[in-house]
């Protein structure tokens, strides 16, 4: 978040290292979670390397052509996994120094633009909580044996569950994020240069 001082608006350096490290990191995990999901998934996989395959002229059997997608899975995957680390800490970084700063959102002289900001943050940041307990159950449970003790049912929903946040919920989210940023930088005075401003750390009002 910011703070306002005398007709400026600053953010501090470690907000702005935070910000731009979580941008980074959830663009490569909704690249490798796409990736995953639609492109090479396994169960659908082998049947779209078998296509192209015959659509070359060559033949795969069913057996080589689903280790050949798991093979091509796992990659993204775990790229995916690893990054889910890293934007875990992020986000445990970012609820703990709020804590520690005793984050208070003035009620006082709130304006639309500004009430849509605070409400856009704090639920992006409650949703990459949740998604970030639920991937690290998932990743605990197929890396490091399976430490919560989850059953075959249990993991599935879980999965379940962040499929349907990531892909309907908070990825729709992330968009609205970007075209809010677009409307505020482009037609709301108060809040222009609000993303060059994001690096270099403050804008005059």
């Amino acid at each position: 978040m910011s703070k306002k001082t005398k007709g400026i608006i600053r953010y501090s350096f470690a907000n702005r290292v935070w910000h731009w490290l979580t941008v980074l990191t959830m663009i490569g995990l909704i690249a490798t979670g796409f990736t995953a999901l639609f492109l090479i998934d396994e169960n659908k996989g082998w049947v779209i390397i078998q296509s192209f395959f015959s659509a070359k002229g060559l033949s795969l059997n069913n057996a080589d052509s689903l280790t050949l997608a798991q093979t091509l899975n796992g990659k993204p995957y775990l790229a995916h996994v690893l990054l889910g680390h890293v934007l875990f800490l992020l986000i445990l970084f970012k609820v703990f120094h709020m804590i520690y700063r005793r984050y208070v959102v003035s009620k006082k002289a709130q304006g639309l633009e500004e009430k849509l900001r605070n409400l856009d943050f704090f639920l992006m940041l409650f949703l990459l909580v949740v998604m970030g307990c639920l991937g690290e159950t998932l990743a605990f449970h197929d890396y490091y044996g399976n430490l919560f003790g989850l059953s075959e049912t249990s993991f599935q929903t879980v999965a379940l569950i962040h499929r349907v946040i990531a892909v309907y919920i908070l990825f729709p989210l992330i968009i609205l994020h970007v075209g809010m940023i677009f409307l505020f930088e482009n037609f709301m005075k108060h809040f222009r240069g609000t993303v060059s401003k994001m690096v270099g750390g403050e804008r005059e009002d």
